[in-house]
């Protein structure tokens, strides 16, 4: 599901449509930015992207209950685990499909923009869109 509410969606997504559009402005009128937009948009959505990725990595785990009460939720985790893992032999492989073509498109995206006239393509907000889309 798309959360195009999320602070770094509301933040983000704007500037990457609005880096997009002055490149595009600026081919179209025989301009060239010597690579000042790349480096903005490199800064800010590749700052807010590792920002993203190191947050939802490191997860919110917390040191708190008694020693029975982890059991207890451990427990409740091992059986919900089990009780759903055949649902999600399916759903893993499409996962993992979209996750590994999600890597190569970030990669295709920022050194796309890189390359001369190719990066009048609306890459960043490309890129910006599939992180908002696969974010947990």
């Amino acid at each position: 599901m798309i959360n195009f509410l999320s602070p770094g969606a509301l933040v983000i997504f704007p500037l990457a449509v609005l880096i997009d559009i002055i490149g595009i402005i600026l081919i179209f009128c025989g301009l060239d930015d010597f690579g000042l937009t790349d480096i903005i948009a490199i800064t800010f959505i590749g700052g807010w992207s590792a920002f993203k990725s190191m947050a939802e990595g490191s997860g919110s785990q917390q040191q708190t209950g008694t020693p029975d009460i982890k059991r207890k939720r451990e427990a409740q985790k091992e059986i919900k685990k089990t009780m759903s893992q055949t649902a999600k032999t399916a759903k893993t492989a499409k996962g993992a499909k979209v996750a590994k073509g999600a890597k190569w498109l970030r990669w295709f995206t920022v050194i796309g923009e890189l390359i001369p006239y190719f990066g009048v393509l609306p890459l960043w907000s490309i890129y910006v869109f599939f992180e908002i889309k696969n974010s947990k």
